[in-house]
């Protein structure tokens, strides 16, 4: 079910974009298809004024109440590009102060390293990593039965946060130029375009249509958060006795072992059923469950067995009458201690043995009557091991699917909305931030204002003039142009963009634009925006280098 059902969606959906050309071309031929070597895409122009429609359909008090939601976006994603900025710096401090202890340890001409021996039965779970987050790569991170239900979250993730853009243009009646989806590289993707007359908006309208795209992301993901922490999945669950194993760690040496949805009874013959945190109690510390009880051994078999150091599979046991002593013989742990530990032995020439403390032997117990035997700090199996109380009564396998991309999704709608709030060029964040410097531009309306119509001839080209005649534009006393209907506005738009171009170049060509016209950068927001980019492009190049060479380091 973990394949199966994701696989078969995407393949539909594959399908649905390779066909959609031909479907609709005969009665849409604004969708266009392109094909390449590295993936598929579809665009199309056809659905440019649903966005417009659906708001169209709400009153005045329904949009107002829209914009204040979108206006609050513009606050918390404001935060979240000063969240994702000091993360990109924080990061790229860690990376090269970790550079400077690698290179510190290959510097040294003398050294004393002190070789421990380290014996696992399933092995042991590799060191955390030293950055705050782990890339999730399927089949070196993650499984790679979980990339179907990965592509499906991020492309859903992603129509939230597009779907968000389109909408909050059209509260300010601005419909898409251009939709644009599909699959780059086996990764989906869903854009959204506008035409130059995004940049006659006011600056609210922009920092609205700017933040909505992360704010979506982020209501998503608290929406996902509150599902969880409700529990509406316990209607069709029932408590279980034991812990019900939810998710394990890829890169944990039990991953291959512990399958999702088996029930874990004992942890070294204590019961971790009911309500008491054992589970967590007894792997968070050193306490040692049943320290009198052992396994029965030949005593001859015993005693004449090799003495440590214990070479794989072997380990080191000792008798339990005498278990803080260091008399240890080498004994192999499999089928012995897949049976329950005893407190006695009742027959003649045999002794009572278990584990030697330093062997950090861990029996986890499953309901089906399998025994994993884990060696090494148990700490580990608390941090890769997630469990849970209750399982689904029915269709299990499709439950835990849809645990997982419960999951997926919510860890891809957070990383889009901090990624996408980095002021790196083309993202969010730095639109959000380039709306937020003083428009020059806005002085200029000022003063235009007191004299309209001959602002209006002054800035406008002959071009634009005659276009405006044409398509029934008027200044209508406030100092901009203003289309009588929207459908001459957006011939305008469409016809406009060349003149925009013509008339636009510059260093300082937003500084006169009129009301009518393209408005553009100053050149002090501009110098301001570029150094912003500019700094963080850096610091962002800087993460990933540092990063590559703790690598290379690491691996001389």
């Amino acid at each position: 079910m973990l394949v199966v059902l994701p696989s078969l969606l995407l393949l539909l959906l594959v399908y649905t974009i390779y066909r959609l050309p031909s479907t609709f071309s005969a009665r849409h031929p604004a969708w266009t298809y392109s094909r390449s070597t590295y993936g598929i895409e579809v665009s199309t122009t056809a659905l440019n004024s649903v966005p417009v429609q659906l708001v169209g359909r709400l009153s005045a008090s329904q949009a107002h109440a829209f914009k204040a939601f979108y206006n609050v976006g513009v606050i918390i994603s404001l935060l979240g590009v000063v969240a994702s900025t000091a993360f990109v710096f924080v990061e790229w401090a860690r990376a090269w102060t970790l550079v400077w202890l690698e290179a510190e340890e290959h510097a040294r001409t003398q050294a004393v390293v002190d070789h421990v021996r380290v014996r696992h039965v399933l092995g042991s779970a590799p060191t955390a990593p030293d950055t705050s987050f782990q890339l999730l790569i399927p089949g070196v991170t993650a499984p790679l039965s979980h990339l179907p239900t990965l592509l499906l979250a991020t492309l859903l993730a992603q129509l939230v946060h597009e779907s968000a853009h389109a909408l909050a243009a059209a509260l300010d009646d601005l419909a898409p130029a251009r939709i644009t989806f599909g699959f780059f590289l086996c990764f989906p993707q869903a854009t959204v375009g506008f035409s130059s007359a995004a940049d006659h908006l006011p600056r609210g309208a922009r920092k609205r249509i700017a933040a909505s795209g992360p704010w979506h992301n982020a209501a998503c993901w608290l929406m996902l958060l509150a599902v969880r922490h409700i529990g509406l999945g316990r209607l069709i669950q029932a408590d279980v006795d034991g812990r019900v194993v939810q998710a394990v760690r890829y890169a944990s040496p039990l991953y291959p072992f512990l399958a999702e949805g088996g029930v874990v009874t004992h942890l070294d013959d204590l019961p971790v059923t009911g309500e008491d945190d054992v589970w967590g109690r007894y792997l968070q510390s050193d306490e040692v469950a049943d320290i009198e009880r052992g396994w029965c051994v030949p005593e001859a078999a015993f005693m004449g067995s090799p003495m440590p150091s214990c070479t794989t599979p072997l380990i080191a046991f000792r008798l339990v009458a005498a278990a803080y002593t260091s008399d240890d013989h080498c004994l192999v742990p499999h089928p012995l201690l897949t049976a329950p530990a005893v407190p006695t032995c009742n027959a003649a020439g045999q002794v009572l043995v278990r584990p030697a403390p330093a062997e950090q032997v861990l029996r986890i117990r499953l309901q089906n009557g399998e025994v994993l035997m884990f060696s090494g700090d148990r700490q580990a199996v608390f941090d890769d091991v997630k469990v849970g109380f209750t399982a689904p009564v029915v269709l299990a396998g499709f439950f835990r699917w849809l645990a997982l991309f419960h999951e997926y999704l919510a860890m891809a709608s957070l990383s889009l909305f901090l990624f996408n709030l980095i002021p790196l060029p083309a993202t969010d964040g730095i639109q959000l931030v380039a709306s937020f410097l003083p428009d020059p531009a806005r002085r200029h309306h000022v003063e235009a204002s007191r004299h309209p119509s001959a602002a209006y001839e002054m800035d406008s080209p002959p071009a634009r003039r005659s276009a405006r005649q044409d398509y029934g534009w008027t200044t209508a006393g406030t100092g901009r142009a203003v289309p009588v209907n929207a459908n001459a506005r957006r011939r305008w738009d469409d016809e406009g963009e060349e003149s925009d171009d013509e008339y636009g170049e510059g260093e300082g060509a937003g500084e006169g634009a009129g009301g009518g016209g393209s408005r553009r950068e100053g050149v002090w927001q501009r110098r301001v925006r570029r150094a912003i980019e500019g700094v963080v492009s850096a610091t962002v190049a800087g993460w990933i280098g540092g990063w590559a060479m703790v690598a290379l380091l690491r691996s001389s």
